[in-house]
């Protein structure tokens, strides 16, 4: 995600000076998943990303010809906590303010998102960051991970890492003991954390990521709860 990120960020910057971009609009608008999102781009930090823009070969200009219509790959909106409004000037990417998320979706390519979780949640529990063999991810199934009762949530970690920080891991299972939402925490030497909740809707078929830092951590219910409520929102509904 971060990749993309940079590269729509860079060409942004790049038109910017040439002044020829066209003012952005009130509202922001795309397909993604199986529904229809419009909602007010003063919750973007980066815009749109248009399925079929090549944003690291400079051709963001061509997102101001898209629309309802067109698929995204990924929307983020920046947001502050609780109440979700639009960030007056501040925004989760530039600030250390734990009153600002920013809530990304992503388009599903996965077959079975339950196992993508499953997945995900191995390679960051490894010691060395690499994706687990079957027998390691066998191994994983059968171990008995330690529940945080505070939290309500399974925990693995702290784990060093080579980067200097320390991960930690958290997750929730549904009746059926799979992972339901995957929280993936990196804590820096200065005592920072920062974190995203990620879980995967059937119902609109898509992945959202929520990004918080790590005060808001005992809120992870209701940044899952009222995230989808704000995506709810924005749904067209013509």
């Amino acid at each position: 995600m971060l990749p993309i990120a940079l590269a729509i960020a860079n060409c942004f910057v790049t038109e910017s000076r040439s002044a020829t971009r066209p003012a952005r609009p009130k509202l922001a608008c795309a397909t993604i998943g199986n529904v229809v999102l419009e909602f007010p781009s003063a919750y973007q930090f980066f815009p749109l990303s248009y399925e079929g823009i090549d944003y690291w070969r400079g051709e963001a200009s061509k997102q101001w010809e898209k629309g309802c219509r067109d698929r995204a790959s990924q929307i983020a909106l920046s947001t502050s906590w609780p109440d979700l409004k639009p960030p007056d000037k501040r925004f989760y990417e530039t600030s250390r303010d734990p009153d600002l998320i920013s809530i990304v979706l992503d388009a599903n390519k996965a077959k079975d998102p339950s196992a993508a979780l499953e997945k995900i949640r191995n390679y960051h529990i490894s010691p060395d960051s690499k994706p687990a063999t079957d027998e390691v991810s066998r191994q994983y199934r059968a171990r008995e991970f330690p529940f945080d009762k505070s939290l309500g949530l399974f925990k693995s970690g702290p784990i060093q890492t080579r980067a200097r920080y320390q991960k930690l891991t958290y997750w929730s299972v549904n009746d059926e003991k799979k992972i339901e939402i995957l929280i993936l925490c990196e804590l820096y030497r200065t005592g920072s954390m920062t974190c995203d909740e990620m879980r995967f809707s059937k119902r609109i078929d898509v992945w959202i990521t929520v990004k918080f830092r790590g005060p808001l951590l005992p809120e992870w219910r209701e940044m899952a709860r009222e995230s989808e409520s704000l995506i709810n929102n924005f749904i067209k509904k013509d």
